[in-house]
This record gives C-alpha cells, sequence and structure tokens, in this order.
C-alpha cells in the first residue's frame, strides 16, 4: 500500500505541472518549430552561424548537374526512410582550390590549397577526384597532354613533392575546353586521417614534344588551375565522396494526421513550410524549402494506455491534464541538401531528423 500511494502522489505531481508545450497556441508552435529547425540545421552541420557566401555564385561543373535536378522533386522524399539520432550523413563534398597562403608557383607547377571543417574530416573518404579545365587549342594537336598532380609538404624547405597520379589527356579543339578528372583518393584518405598536415597539392601539364619550354607557362596555358572567385566557373575543385555514420532504426507508432485549419485537439501532425529564402539563408543552393511538418495538440490520461495503472492515473488527474506527457515527433525521417559552408566548398548532405512523419504523446 506504501507503494501504491507513492505512486499516486508522484501523479498527482506530475498532473500538477503539465507538459509546457501542450499550452501553447498553435501559431506558436508553428514559430518554434520553424526557430528550432533553423538552429538543428546549423548545429548539425557545425556551424556557429549561416556562412556569408558574398560574390560566390552556384557553378555549372559536372558533378553538380544531376543534384541540381534532383531537388526538383525534394517533396517526394517525405517517406524516405526512418532515421535515428545521429550525426551528419555525408555524401558528395565539392571543394573549391583556393590559393596557397605562403606560394604561387613551384617550379613550373601550379599550387592548389583546400580547406575542411573540424566536422567534415571526422568522415572517412571513399573517392576522391581533382577536376581540372582542360583549354581547346585552336587546331587539331595529335600531341597528348601528360597531367601529373603531386602532394606538396609545404613545412619542408623547399617543399617535398610526392606524385600522387599521372593521366594522359587528349586535347580538344575549337573553341570550347572540355573538363578531365584525376583520382587522388590516396591523398585526399591521407588528410582525413591526418587533419593537421597542409592539405595542399601541385598540378604539372607537359607536352614533351614541346622541348625546352617552359612548364610554368605551358600548365598555365593548358590547364584552368586560376583560384579567382571571377573564374568560378572553370575553378579547379575536388569530388569527394565520405563515408557515412551507423543509425539505430526507431520502433514505428501510429498517430493522427491533420491539416492546418483542423479542429482536431488531441496530439496530431499538422502541415508546417520550411521556406529558406524567407529566412535570408541564400548558402543553401537546395532545396530552396521543403514540408517539415510539426506536432501539436494535447495527451489526455485517457490515452495513457501503456502504464501499469491506467485507472489510477485517471482517478489521479484532472480530466483537463496532461499528466506531464507532451505532443512530440515519434517518427523522423531526413532531407538531402547542396549547400555552402564556411570554407566556400559545396557539399551535398543527407540531414536526419528534419522531417516529422508522425506524431505521438511521450
Amino acid at each position: 500500500m506504501a507503494e501504491l500511494g507513492l505512486l499516486i502522489g508522484v501523479l498527482l505531481f506530475v498532473g500538477a505541472i503539465g507538459c509546457p508545450s501542450c499550452f501553447l497556441a498553435r501559431s506558436q508552435q508553428r514559430e518554434l518549430s520553424l526557430r528550432q529547425i533553423k538552429e538543428q540545421i546549423l548545429e548539425t552541420l557545425g556551424l556557429q552561424q549561416a556562412p556569408n557566401i558574398t560574390g560566390r555564385h552556384r557553378p555549372n561543373i559536372p558533378p553538380l548537374e544531376g543534384l541540381y535536378d534532383q531537388f526538383q522533386f525534394q517533396a517526394d522524399q517525405a517517406h524516405q526512410k526512418e532515421e535515428e539520432e545521429a550525426d551528419l550523413t555525408v555524401d558528395k563534398v565539392i571543394a573549391f582550390g583556393q590559393p596557397h597562403p605562403k606560394m604561387r608557383h613551384l617550379k613550373g607547377k601550379e599550387l592548389l590549397n583546400f580547406k575542411f571543417s573540424e566536422k567534415m574530416l571526422e568522415n572517412r573518404a571513399v573517392n576522391a577526384y581533382l577536376w581540372l579545365f582542360l583549354r581547346a587549342t585552336p587546331r587539331e594537336d595529335a600531341h597528348p597532354i601528360e597531367i601529373t598532380v603531386f602532394k606538396v609538404a609545404s613545412d619542408d624547405e623547399p617543399p617535398t613533392l610526392t606524385e600522387i597520379n599521372t593521366i594522359k589527356e587528349a586535347r580538344t579543339w575549337g573553341s570550347k575546353g572540355h573538363w578531365v578528372k584525376v583520382d587522388v583518393k590516396p591523398l585526399v584518405s591521407e588528410w582525413f586521417k591526418m587533419p593537421n598536415e597542409p592539405m595542399s597539392l601541385a598540378v604539372q601539364a607537359s607536352i614533351k614534344e614541346h622541348g625546352k619550354e617552359e612548364l610554368s607557362s605551358l600548365t598555365q596555358r593548358l590547364l584552368v588551375t586560376s583560384t579567382r572567385n571571377d573564374a568560378s566557373s572553370f575553378m579547379p575543385f575536388l569530388e569527394l565522396k565520405v563515408a557515412t555514420l551507423k543509425k539505430k532504426r526507431i520502433k514505428r507508432t501510429t498517430g493522427l494526421n491533420c491539416q492546418e485549419n483542423s479542429e482536431e485537439t488531441r496530439c496530431c501532425r499538422h502541415p508546417l513550410t520550411v521556406d529558406f529564402e524567407s529566412f535570408g539563408w541564400d548558402w543553401i543552393i537546395a532545396p530552396k524549402s521543403y514540408e517539415a511538418n510539426y506536432c501539436s495538440g494535447e495527451c489526455p490520461n485517457i490515452f495513457f494506455q501503456n502504464y501499469p495503472h491506467t485507472h489510477l492515473v485517471h482517478l489521479a488527474t484532472p480530466p483537463s491534464s496532461t499528466a506531464g506527457r507532451c505532443c512530440a515527433p515519434r517518427k523522423l525521417s531526413s532531407i538531402t541538401m547542396l549547400y555552402f559552408d564556411n570554407n566556400l566548398n559545396i557539399v551535398f548532405g543527407l540531414l536526419p531528423g528534419m522531417v516529422v512523419d508522425r506524431c505521438g504523446c511521450s
């Protein structure tokens, strides 16, 4: 009987406190949900504030062409497989070459420097390609171009160069050039394992038939390796795919779905559109908006079926009380996002827990 009295006392105390969110108006719940979504996105991406991308435009480069089209169907992703509490899951990253902090040229080679966030470096590189734009020649040229990529240990004096990969590429002629890619996975994998190492590489282009011609001028004429913002359409970049973190399944539950003007008072899922342009978040390339949904409504104790003494709960708590239970998400799913990070890299990532698929009392 002592245990029974203690149980009733606890229930009376919880019933007196209730669930604070249950007393918010639906409009307040919407505003609160939007603020929480903004905070969650920044926290998940490891950002203190929204990146400033002034002067940066969305580039038209081969790896991104298919991704742009994919986001036209973002609304269809509301029923993706359920995700659990996990960190950001990244699929692809586009990292643009930046000027080397100390050097510009090195014995006929063009230098490129790359930066990644600490959160990004916690992942594992699955593959990595360096993309370079090869200029066209005004006439047909049968001589292939030999493109070599080196790892640069810039802390050494003079800098130590280690060859990573060499490819031969046929030249195009006319008015248009084309993109070429070089596999640099060993180098990028090493960077991700030792993030304190300099993330610099050197590129050299050569045609052996040109004899004594200076390699530095030849590299500049054959390959576009400029890191200036005004050359963003042809800036060299790394295309990476990184490993994801394991996730745990959430037990399925059932719940109500309501329209915005529904008079349903019980815990229910309501529609909520997140419009990034209304936030002024131009750093998110796609999607520009998505359906997030939110939970709102009451959790009467009569539905408290999981408690072993349901009839005691009903007797000990007033009918209007929620007994401390909150209407909250019971099933969440992810969205994919294409965005600029603080280093002006383009990241294609999977953000877990961004869509409310089902609500319930908990």
